[in-house]
């Protein structure tokens, strides 16, 4: 990932993700994002157990650029 545009913020589950690579925590601090897991990026992140749920309010601007924002930030994956 480059843009950053498939940040997330984990609000349950944060256990249920793989670890943070190198590559994930340089973007996040390159766009001022906190490490402490609490934000991912949705491409990077890989969830196993029984998933988690995220805000998607760090897409907001760009999905609404794009015409996909339909004003439910909160999902369940």
């Amino acid at each position: 990932c480059r843009c950053g545009t498939c940040a997330v913020r984990i609000l349950e589950g944060q256990e249920n993700l793989s670890a943070m690579k190198d590559d994930e925590k340089k973007l996040l601090t390159r766009l001022e994002l906190p490490l402490d897991g609490k934000v991912r990026l949705s491409c990077q992140a890989r969830i196993s157990g029984s998933g988690c749920k995220v805000d998607l309010s760090f897409q907001d601007e760009y999905d609404s650029d794009i015409g996909l924002d339909d004003g439910d930030n909160d999902d369940e994956v």
